[in-house]
Order: structure tokens, then sequence, then C-alpha cells
């Protein structure tokens, strides 16, 4: 296995992935009837995808599988992006990502261009260590991906990266978005920076412990970072690769969420009602009975699906 190069480690990696489980995500939880019917259809068809996409995987070259990986990891790295309005246009983030997975000299022109690359090299270091090298999850691997992932990216206020990169916030935070229903801008409220040490060491404790489905697992680990919101910058697409990590490390698959200005609002209002619930349920609510990143995990398994029926297009090619 070429220890440095990601797409070729996770192509070899996928012919040995366990089945995933056939349990549907969230029926312990009080959700309405149409919710469940709708999640069991997509999470079947991922089951389906998954189990026709093991009997392929054998017989495809471990370059063609490699290649399929590193365009679904670049357009990833696109997407996240792009909800933050950060990095350049989808066909130089695709060039870029391929020198970088590669482990081919790149020197960034700019601050966008520079912005995937460390988007690029945040996501080698992690997969190569959590999905790779099977490393649990910890804090030290959150902030080391964070470190690599901002590295070099200074504050408008002229903050030099070194002092914020890889480090928890020591200042209140909050962001806002606009609500398409009302047309006003509405504030999602984080975690007291004084309390995000103590908040990050729990989400950590509670990873390594719950028995969740993995997808629900990949979008539960999404939603309480995000709005732990632990570092000054970077938490989004720092939620992103934590996602996706997941998914890959259990089902090969990934969830490209943002890939245009529609599926970017999309996605920032299922983050403003996960915001809510995350408050509403905040140390009142044991793991396995709390609800919000459901919304997220409905949009992920969708997704996922999407990824599966992509690479069996790519692989039967």
């Amino acid at each position: 296995m070429d220890s440095n190069n990601l797409p070729l480690s996770l192509a070899n990696l996928l012919k040995s992935l366990p089945p995933l489980s056939q349990n549907i995500l969230p029926t312990r939880l009080p959700l309405p009837p149409a919710l469940i019917v709708s999640l069991n259809k997509s999470y079947e068809g991922v089951y389906t995808l998954t189990t026709i996409l093991s009997s392929h995987y054998n017989s495809t070259p471990p370059d063609k599988l490699s290649e399929i990986i590193q365009q679904e990891l670049a357009e990833l790295i696109y997407s996240s992006n792009f909800i933050e309005y950060a990095g350049t246009d989808l066909p130089s983030t695709v060039s870029i990502c391929k020198k970088v997975f590669a482990n081919q000299p790149f020197q960034p022109r700019n601050i966008q261009e520079l912005e995937v690359v460390q988007h690029a090299k945040a996501i080698i270091f992690f997969f190569t260590e959590y999905v790779v090298n099977k490393s649990p999850l910890s804090e030290d691997l959150i902030l080391q991906t964070h470190n690599i992932l901002c590295s070099g990216h200074d504050h408008s206020d002229g903050t030099h990266w070194s002092l914020w990169a890889g480090k928890y916030r020591t200042c209140e935070i909050a962001a806002s978005s606009i609500d398409p229903n009302t047309g006003k801008r509405k504030k999602s409220i984080f975690i007291r920076a004084a309390a995000v040490t103590n908040y990050m060491a729990t989400l950590i404790r509670n990873f390594n412990g719950v028995d969740m489905d993995p997808i629900e697992l990949a979008a539960w680990v999404c939603t309480q970072f995000v709005n732990i919101h632990p570092f000054d910058d970077g938490n989004g697409r720092m939620c992103r690769i934590l996602l996706n990590a997941v998914l890959w490390r259990y089902t090969g698959l990934i969830a490209r969420i943002g890939e245009d200005e529609k599926g970017r609002e999309g996605y920032l209002l299922l983050a403003g009602r996960g915001n809510r619930v995350y408050h509403e349920e905040d140390c009142e609510v044991e793991v396995l009975g709390q609800r919000s990143h459901v919304g997220l995990a409905e949009l992920v398994v969708g997704k996922v699906r999407e990824c599966g029926e992509r690479v069996l297009e790519g692989v039967k090619g």
C-alpha cells in the first residue's frame, strides 16, 4: 500500500471492507412515519449498492479505483469549500488536488489555491490516520488536522495563523444565515469558549463509546462538532472532514454536500435547525436519544447513495 498516495491506499482498503449493517439508523427515535419510510428506502439503497460494489472491487484494478476515489475527494473538497465561499473553481480544485494527492510539488498563487491545498493535505492526514491506520478519534488528531487545514491562513485583522490554527478558541463566536422562509437573518449560538475543552472531551468519549449505525454516527459527530465550534475558523470544513472520514471508514463512500448554491443553502438551513435542537438537548438528553443530527442524517444517507451510484458507474465503465 502506497502510504504517500491516499486515493490508492483507500482503493486497496475497499477490498477488505466489512459488509455494511442492514440496520436503519434512527428507528429508536420517535420520528414521523413518512421520515422513517424515507430513511428506510434511502438506507436500503445504500446497503444494496455497497453489496454490489463489493463484488466489483476485487476485479477492478487499484489504479482505476484510485482515479475514481481521487475525483470523489477532489469534488468533496470543492463542495465543502464552496459552502464557506472558500477555495477556487471546480476544474482548478481537481487539478490542484491531483497534484497534492500524488505528492507532487504545487505552489499556490493566492489564498484561494492555498485553501484547496491545505484542505487536501488535511484530508490526507486525517483519512490516513483514522481510515487507513484505524487510529481512534482523539482531540489530538482533530487539533493536528485543523492546524494543517488552516496553515498559512492569517486572519483579516493580521493575526498570524500559528496563533489560532490547531488551538481551541478563547473568544465567543456566533454565525448567522438568512432564513429562506422569512428573509430575515438568524443567528446560531455556539458553546462558550471556557467550556469548549470539556465539550470536546465529552464528544470524543461519546463517539468512541456509542453503538450507532455508521451513517448516523457520521451525522451525529458532524453536528456535535459544528455546534461546539471549537476553533476560531475552519469549523465547517473540519466537521465535514469528520463526517466523511467516518463514512468512508465504514461504507467506502462519502457525502458531497453543497456542490451548488441550492445545496449550500439547504445544508445551512439544516445546520441552523440542528443548532436549535442541539441547545434544547444540551446536557439533558442521552446520546442515543438526541435528534439534532437527524435532518443531516437524512441528507447524508441520500448523498452516500449518490456516491455509490457514481462509483458503480465508474467501476463498470
